[in-house]
């Protein structure tokens, strides 16, 4: 990541946000209405981005050496921001899913299914063992995998979403 004019700035910015602002927000959308709750800890999270991005802008001297380095800290913290948020959201939405499944399906059908779903785990490598030796765009799509995977037993049984 490096700039050379304003342009060029732009640009990065956006598509540092671009990568994930987009999944993060839909993400916490989504689980807000399989939840029917607020997750006020990403509003805070959304807060610390802005914050970081301002910083950005009351920088003077945008192509001095040592501003472009804050410049791209500053960058580098909110890209950290919306992957937590990207990861932590579809994590979340797992646990509804598991838990509506769980909730819903016949006490003889859960064990089966629970292991199916631990299977799809385990070869996704997003246990917590494995998921620290994925890149987040790894993570993102297993997770994407996982959540489709989930959706599919949820319509198979046709299952409503727990509250």
């Amino acid at each position: 990541m490096n700039y050379t004019s304003y342009e060029e700035l732009h640009i990065l910015i956006k598509s540092v946000l671009d990568d994930n602002y987009a999944v993060a927000a839909a993400n916490i959308v989504y689980l807000e209405e399989l939840t029917k709750k607020s997750y006020v800890i990403y509003m805070t999270q959304f807060r610390d981005i802005l914050t970081h991005l301002s910083h950005i802008y009351e920088l003077e001297n945008l192509f001095d050496d040592k501003t472009k380095a804050s410049v791209l800290a500053q960058l580098e913290r909110i890209k950290g921001h919306l992957e937590r948020i990207v990861i932590d959201s579809y994590q979340k939405i797992c646990a509804c899913h598991i838990k509506t499944i769980e909730d819903s399906v016949q006490a003889r059908e859960w064990p089966a299914i629970k292991t199916q779903i631990a299977q799809q785990i385990r070869d996704l490598r997003i246990s917590k063992v494995d998921i620290a030796s994925l890149s987040f765009k790894e993570k993102k799509t297993n997770f994407q995998k996982l959540i489709k995977y989930m959706e599919s037993i949820i319509n198979k049984f046709q299952l409503t979403f727990s509250e």
